[in-house]
């Protein structure tokens, strides 16, 4: 009877231990693909929320085009297609476009939210969807004739 007890005593004490680390790395041990299901379990359970994941190095860009605006000299439209390599649907990110000059120097940079680079039909969308391409243009001042060269970045949206 002793031995079933501080075996019984172990096995709980051991189980407080797996919940303490569960629930201290939540965020973390939640975003890895294979423990995920549990965590998505367990919230359903529990009524909590998880946050969404986000792999920013998943997505790219593709036909990037930097034209100025026929209406407005002195803006340029930046067309692109992004679009979500990753194997889940994730949040939209920040778009940092930076310009530079021909020696490498940067002239220019602004980081666009979400809500600032979606229209039309995707300005409805909640998140990114997985391997769907989807359309995006911004408008910004002309940043001079020094700027030849831009390039754009992803990076997690704030929330």
């Amino acid at each position: 009877l002793r031995t079933a007890l501080w075996t019984l005593v172990v096995l709980v004490l051991i189980g407080v231990l797996v919940a303490q680390v569960t629930w201290f790395q939540f965020d973390r041990l939640s975003a890895i693909p294979q423990l995920r299901p549990f965590y998505e379990k367990g919230c359903e359970l529990a009524g909590c929320q998880l946050k969404p994941l986000v792999d920013v190095d998943a997505i790219q860009s593709r036909k990037l085009v930097v034209r100025t605006d026929p209406e407005n000299r002195t803006q340029l439209i930046v067309d692109a297609v992004i679009l979500n390599r990753a194997g889940f649907e994730q949040p939209f990110p920040a778009i940092a476009l930076t310009f530079s000059n021909l020696n490498g120097d940067v002239v220019a940079q602004s980081v666009f939210s979400p809500d600032e680079y979606l229209a039309g039909e995707a300005s409805g969308l909640n998140a990114m969807p997985v391997e769907t391409p989807v359309r995006i243009a911004i408008s910004i001042r002309d940043p001079g004739r020094d700027a030849v060269n831009y390039n754009l970045d992803f990076r997690p949206a704030s929330p």
